[in-house]
């Protein structure tokens, strides 16, 4: 054991390393301010930092939405929104105006609402 530090000593290193860089961090953030307000800069609105739990939220809740977008859309069948920039299989029209569609019911309700007409 001669020689080796102990876990208690090497703890207390760290935490004093970690002291000195917070106290370090937080001179350089004064001096930037000051220099900021020394430019003119007065009291401007400080610009947002994304945080990681700002992320995983974000993420969060983009994921429940999208969750939510395919439960909706498995229940509509043939029916897809197509952008205007996407090319679609019945010559760019817009849905519902002769697109085409893949379930073999809807040629049938077609065809009957041809007859009926």
């Amino acid at each position: 054991m001669v020689g080796e530090r102990s876990p208690v000593a090497m703890a207390n290193e760290g935490y004093a390393a970690w002291c000195s860089a917070l106290e370090e961090q937080e001179q350089a953030d004064r001096l930037s301010e000051a220099f900021w307000r020394m430019d003119g800069g007065g009291d401007a609105p400080r610009i947002p930092v994304q945080t990681r739990s700002g992320l995983e939220s974000e993420r969060r809740t983009l994921g429940a939405k999208r969750e939510a977008t395919t439960t909706v859309e498995s229940l509509r069948g043939c029916r897809r929104l197509v952008g205007e920039d996407v090319p679609s299989r019945d010559g760019g029209q817009r849905v519902g105006s002769g697109a085409v569609c893949l379930d073999p019911r809807a040629d049938d309700a077609r065809s009957l609402g041809e007859v009926l007409d």
